[in-house]
């Protein structure tokens, strides 16, 4: 249980690394890290979550429940802001195993889900039952499944594995903050145009 009250609210920050998946091998590409990114800040408050990444690509994400939308911007000095209509989604079918005790991360033991879709992307998380939320705040984020994750971990993840081809995007949180987020902190980032998006 959080600190300040029943669910999380605070920061998490991540390292993002790259690895091979055949070898295990770091990958050290400065051109993959400029586009993809090497650290994140989540912020997180009642299921509202706005994220900021070092990156060419997604660098600000904001998980909007009031209008069931999630906002991105792929650089902070670009003057669009996209947004994908969330209720215009739909769950997909996935399996997944849930492992408990596998690790301690960033101070917090975490649990180890595996899930694997019917397509290519599948993920491994690592999350700790002790940053705890309210799965109902996502049930209608159906984007990637996030309903159905959120559903299944009840907390926020410490480490997620990305399997991308031939890689492995790997975050891993190195700092977690529990403190009261503002409003403020949650607001979209500036921006001249706004346009939709379809698909993911």
């Amino acid at each position: 249980m959080s600190l300040l009250g029943q669910n999380f609210e605070g920061e998490i920050k991540y390292e993002i690394k790259y690895f091979r998946i055949d070898n295990g091998k770091e990958v050290q590409h400065n051109d993959l890290k400029n586009i993809a990114g090497t650290k994140s800040i989540l912020l997180v408050k009642n299921g509202y979550e706005k994220q900021i990444t070092n990156s060419q690509h997604y660098s600000i994400t904001v998980l909007s429940l009031s209008e069931n939308r999630m906002y991105y911007k792929n650089s902070p000095k670009n003057d669009t802001l996209f947004f994908f209509d969330l209720n215009k989604f739909h769950n997909t079918p996935f399996d997944y195993e849930v492992i408990k005790n596998v690790d301690t991360i960033a101070g917090y033991p975490c649990n180890k889900l595996i899930y694997k879709n019917s397509g290519d992307n599948n993920m491994t998380f690592y999350y700790a039952p002790e940053l705890s939320l309210d799965p109902k705040y996502y049930m209608n984020v159906r984007i990637s499944n996030h309903n159905k994750l959120k559903e299944i971990m009840k907390s926020y993840f410490l480490r997620s594995d990305n399997y991308a081809g031939e890689l492995v995007i790997r975050r891993v949180a190195n700092e977690v903050i529990e403190r009261k987020i503002s409003d403020k902190e949650l607001t979209l980032p500036p921006h001249k145009v706004l346009i939709e998006k379809y698909g993911r």
